[in-house]
C-alpha cells in the first residue's frame, strides 16, 4: 500500500466548544510541529507512558514530547538508524518498540535494551505490539505473521500454522484474554486452549465488508469493531459469528481507514483522504466530518491517541 509522507504533528484538544443549544460540540484543534526533523519524516505511532510522557515513533527514529518540543533520546546504539513503526506502553514508564526492519527494543527514556527472544526472526516490519494481562508479549509483522513471546522464547504463527495471511496490521486483547488481529485476509481471533493457541478467522463469508482489516478496537462493553481498508467499519456479533454494518455507514464514501479511537459513545476514525470522521455508535448514530483550517490542509490521519487528560493526539 502507498505511504504518504507527513511532517506535521497535531494535537486535537478534546475540550469541546458549545456552538449552540442542541448542536453538537466542536473540538478545538491546535497544531504542534516538529522543529528539529526534516519535512519527509513519517509519523507512525503515538503512545503515552505510565509516567505521562508522550512518545512518538517516526521514520526518523523515536521522540518524546517535553511540553515544548520533541526530543530525540540517544538510543541509536540499539536502533541502528531504523525507523520506528510501533510502540507499546508498559510498566515503569517504559515502552516496547518495533522497528521497520523487525527490531524489538525496550526503552525507558535514558537507556535502551534489545529484546532477542529465542525463535524470533528480524527482517520484517513490526506493525503492532501488545502486552497482555498475564505478561505475554504479542508482536505482529508485515509479511511474517505473529509472534507470541513468553519467558524470552517466541512462538511463531504464520499462514502455515493457521493464519489466513502473513501480512498483519494490528493487535488487540479483549477482557477474556483473546487476541484479535487484522490481516490482509480477514479478522483473526487467537486464544489459548489446552496448552495450544486456537486460531479462528472471520472474512467476507461472515459479512465482513472487506477482507483487509486495518484496525480492531473494543467498544465500551467489549464489542469487537473493525475498520477495513476500503469499505468502512463493522461490528462483530461473537455469538452469531457474523458482522453487521451500521445502517448509516452501509454506503461508505470516506476512503481508506488508517486508525480508530473510541471516545465513550463515539469513534473518531482517521482516514487517508477525508481527515477525521466522528461516528456516534450509540444514540442517534450521528456522523460528521471535522472541519477546520488545519484539517483542510492535512487530510491524511495516520494515528491517534487519547492522553490521560482526554486530549487527542
Amino acid at each position: 500500500m502507498q505511504t504518504i509522507n507527513k511532517h506535521l504533528f497535531s494535537v486535537l484538544v478534546c475540550c469541546f466548544v458549545f456552538i449552540g443549544e442542541g448542536i453538537a460540540q466542536t473540538p478545538f484543534f491546535r497544531d504542534q510541529q516538529f522543529q528539529k526533523i526534516n519535512s519527509n519524516t513519517q509519523i507512525n505511532t503515538i503512545v503515552q507512558g505510565s509516567n505521562g510522557r508522550i512518545w512518538i515513533g517516526t521514520s526518523a527514529g523515536l521522540f518524546h514530547f517535553d511540553g515544548f518540543d520533541f526530543v530525540k533520546p540517544d538510543i541509536d546504539t540499539c536502533l541502528h538508524g531504523q525507523g520506528v513503526r510501533t510502540l507499546c506502553a508498559v510498566e515503569n514508564g517504559s515502552v516496547l518498540l518495533g522497528s521497520e526492519n523487525g527490531l524489538l527494543l525496550s526503552v525507558d527514556g535514558k537507556s535502551c535494551k534489545t529484546i532477542t527472544p529465542a525463535g524470533y526472526d528480524t527482517g520484517f516490519a513490526v506493525t503492532d505490539i501488545i502486552k497482555s494481562a498475564n505478561g505475554v508479549i504479542w508482536v505482529s509483522t508485515y509479511g511474517n505473521g505473529i509472534y507470541k513471546i513468553e519467558n524470552n522464547t517466541a512462538v511463531h504463527y504464520t499462514s502455515h500454522s493457521g493464519l489466513p495471511d502473513d501480512f498483519v496490521y494490528c493487535l488487540t486483547a479483549d477482557k477474556k484474554g483473546f487476541i484479535w488481529a487484522g490481516t490482509d485476509n480477514g479478522l483473526v481471533c487467537m486464544h489459548q486452549s489446552n496448552n495450544e493457541v486456537q486460531i479462528k478467522t472471520y472474512s467476507v463469508d461472515q459479512g465482513l465488508p472487506d477482507n483487509i482489516v486495518r484496525q480492531v478496537v473494543l467498544g465500551p462493553y467489549g464489542q469487537i469493531w473493525v475498520g477495513t481498508f476500503e469499505n468502512g467499519v463493522a461490528l462483530l456479533d461473537e455469538k452469531l459469528g457474523r458482522f453487521t454494518v451500521p445502517e448509516n455507514l452501509k454506503h461508505w464514501k470516506y476512503g481508506h481507514i488508517n486508525c480508530m479511537l473510541i471516545l465513550e459513545n463515539e469513534f473518531w476514525i482517521g482516514t487517508d483522504e477525508m481527515g477525521i470522521l466522528d461516528y456516534e455508535f450509540a444514540g442517534l448514530g450521528r456522523i460528521r466530518l471535522f472541519e477546520s483550517d488545519f484539517l483542510d490542509e492535512h487530510k491524511a490521519i495516520d494515528c491517534m491517541m487519547m492522553d490521560n487528560t482526554s486530549n487527542v493526539w
